[in-house]
């Protein structure tokens, strides 16, 4: 996969950053041949020639190679020298170093408008010392304005984060440079994990929609049709996949695939008619290992247990509530996975009539009234374990020789009614 290059415009100065994507190898550095002739001259060449370059040219190559020659060069410089003593030039790339990783990850719009400040750094070195401005607080602020865009995600980056991440409140309290890169990297490391996690999930439901044709649906489709053309689906959570794993700006409002990760339950739901297949051909022939919530449940009078493959005991734990997430934004009560049969809890455990059994999708409206931040978090892992088990489940079912009823095999009923 090819690293992605974003263009940023400081002032009148136009800077290339390269990001690579979470699949890609480091690309090569940029400036590499100016650097290498830069780094054979001496001293005054090399100050003639950084003397003609914008402060935001030189920050940038120097961020990239990190050569202690030119950083030795930049501070004796007659003019630069002043911007630049030794300790703040390393103060000033750290900062330029965080900025410009930031604004490649915004949209591009944004990309070309800098904060006011950052316009100074397209001017030379005796331009900008005229201004008479810091080069630290120049550098400082429009790093922590972009930061704070992180403030509503720390509760799920914590989860993922590899230590403690400080309450955004504190940052500006931060003395150094340094510590602020250290939150950051703490902050953009979670992020990845998420990012990684949520393009695995994608692709195990793109793998499910594509070997069960026909038998899953969104759960914002309230539609017991089946649609023709499945493959859309496929493509479409692949296409969110793909874009999951190129770096974009956190925001709520830039969250990819927040339609499938807005909520607890899973994006695709089983159709209907499976589940009640299943309920019916589990009544004929109770599972030998229930878990106990179903114990006092099933009815075993007249009839034998069947010794299912072993993912059923898994798939009839989680028939009760859907699995939770690793985290939740807001308080969540456990979600029941049907309505209208024995594993649902209080009256509902009772289908006739219009209460047939079905999945629950009671929570698509109250959904779509929640933090957008919600829609950032990865789906549960036991989820997807669930989906596929019970598909097996259902698989399995499809090929049961055993009798339903009098002339007819589990095999049969299962073909007519699904």
């Amino acid at each position: 996969m090819k690293p992605d290059t974003y263009r940023i415009r400081i002032g009148s100065v136009k800077l290339a950053i390269t990001v690579a994507s979470m699949a890609s190898p480091p690309p090569p550095p940029r400036y590499t041949a100016i650097v290498r002739h830069l780094i054979r001259c001496p001293p005054e060449l090399v100050h003639e020639i950084i003397g003609d370059l914008s402060i935001a040219k030189i920050l940038d190559i120097l961020t990239i190679h990190n050569n202690a020659y030119l950083d030795q060069c930049v501070s004796s410089h007659l003019v630069l020298g002043d911007i630049f003593p030794t300790q703040v030039l390393a103060e000033a790339k750290e900062y330029f170093r965080i900025y410009t990783r930031l604004a490649a990850m915004t949209n591009r719009q944004r990309r070309m408008k800098p904060e006011p400040g950052m316009r100074l750094l397209s001017f030379d070195g005796v331009q900008f010392r005229s201004q008479k401005r810091d080069i630290l607080q120049i550098l400082r602020e429009p790093v922590l304005q972009r930061m704070e865009a992180y403030h509503p995600f720390i509760p799920v980056l914590q989860y993922y984060a590899s230590k403690p991440i400080p309450d955004g409140s504190s940052w500006k309290t931060l003395d150094s440079a340094a510590q602020i890169a250290e939150v950051f990297k703490t902050l953009d490391e979670a992020e990845v994990k998420v990012r990684t996690k949520k393009a695995e999930q994608l692709e195990r439901m793109v793998d499910l929609v594509k070997g069960h044709p026909g038998k899953l649906r969104t759960r914002n489709d309230w539609s017991q049709e089946i649609r023709k053309n499945s493959q859309h689906l496929a493509h479409t959570l692949m296409t969110w996949k793909k874009d999951m794993q190129r770096r974009s700006e956190i925001a709520p409002s830039r969250i990819i695939a927040s339609s499938v990760f807005s909520a607890t339950d899973l994006y695709l739901i089983p159709y209907d008619r499976f589940l009640r297949s299943f309920i019916k051909v589990l009544k004929n022939y109770p599972s030998s290992n229930l878990p106990g919530y179903l114990k006092d449940r099933m009815q075993y009078e007249g009839k034998t247990a069947h010794e299912y493959p072993e993912e059923m005991e898994f798939v009839l734990e989680g028939m009760e509530f859907i699995f939770p997430r690793d985290v939740e934004i807001n308080e969540q009560q456990p979600q029941a996975r049907t309505r209208f049969t024995l594993f649902s809890t209080g009256k509902e455990t009772i289908s006739k009539g219009y209460s047939q059994p079905i999945f629950d999708s009671s929570y698509v409206c109250e959904r779509d009234s929640r933090d957008p931040v919600v829609g950032f978090i990865p789906a549960a892992d036991k989820e997807l374990d669930w989906l596929e088990s019970f598909l097996r489940i259902c698989k399995y079912m499809s090929s049961m020789q055993l009798e339903m009823k009098p002339g007819q095999s589990v095999a049969e009923f299962w073909a007519i009614h699904t």
